[in-house]
């Protein structure tokens, strides 16, 4: 049926040789799970997903992990990289790692003190630049720091010393430094030029030089003839200086002790004053 009288088909609308009314549907891709090589006309086709079978056996599985090599998907596997790829099937050898210390991000792990430096890399030391035992390349300061004293440098070299005399500007002590003088200050390292001294034969108390006890200072002392019957009596004279002369009396002798004659007192008193020149 369907033929012709000289045997072609009345009907054969694709044109391919097949009568219309003989055309048997099926997939004729012999690649396809569900091949017809009796099909002359093309149906639905059905294809085994990549890398695998019609029945999803693998085609080529070189590990033997179960996942076909053709969906093998390569990465880093280890959870603790930072490329970890929870998708990839296939260890591929490039796992990147954070540093000692920091997260993937850049962030520390321990930073006790909050300062951006992470605790495993902290240099302890002394960080102050003005310290004696400074180090450049401390992170975090240990509290050893060791500075200088005041004034000095950490060569115990003064830092300002004017007069050169030793002694720092600023431990400087000014006073008067002469030792006579009545406000010598024996701490005193820088000179100044207000020395006080007390007037000559005095002391800084005040008190005087008294050598004969007389009650009037060695610097005061007027010396002459200090009896009033010699006739060179001098009345402002403190200190008897064996000069005094005397006329004399009726004995040839002076009323030292003026007691209106001249015996044994007198002799008494001109013994006490041994090299007065006396007329007897």
């Amino acid at each position: 049926p369907g033929l012709a009288c000289n045997g072609s088909c009345l009907y054969d609308a694709d044109n391919d040789g097949v009568c219309d009314g003989d055309e048997l549907y099926g997939c004729t891709e012999e690649a396809a799970c569900n091949y017809n090589p009796q099909a002359t006309e093309l149906a639905n086709c059905i294809f085994p997903a990549p890398g695998y079978g019609c029945d999803g056996e693998c085609l080529g599985d070189a590990d033997d992990d179960g996942i076909c090599d053709a969906n093998e998907i390569p990465g880093c596997l280890d959870p603790d990289a930072c490329n970890h790829n929870p998708q990839a099937t296939d260890e591929n050898g490039a796992c990147n790692y954070a540093p000692t210390g920091f997260d993937c991000l850049g962030n520390c792990l321990n930073d006790n003190d909050g300062d951006g430096i992470c605790d495993e890399l902290e240099s302890l030391g002394c960080n102050y630049p003005q310290a004696c035992n400074y180090n450049p390349e401390a992170l975090e300061n240990d509290g050893t720091c060791i500075f200088p004293p005041f004034g000095y440098d950490c060569a115990g070299t003064c830092l300002n010393d004017e007069d050169g005399d030793g002694v720092c500007d600023a431990f400087e002590v000014p006073g008067c430094m002469d030792p006579i003088a009545c406000n010598y200050n024996p701490q005193a390292t820088q000179p100044e030029p207000n020395c006080q001294f007390p007037p000559l034969g005095y002391f800084c108390d005040g008190s005087c030089s008294d050598f004969d006890g007389d009650g009037v200072c060695d610097v005061d002392e007027i010396t002459g003839c200090t009896y009033p019957t010699a006739d060179n009596f001098s009345p402002n004279a403190t200190e008897e200086d064996g000069t005094c002369l005397f006329s004399g009396g009726s004995s040839g002798c002076p009323d030292l002790d003026g007691d209106g004659q001249v015996a044994v007192g007198d002799l008494l008193e001109m013994l006490g004053q041994f090299g007065q020149q006396v007329d007897c």
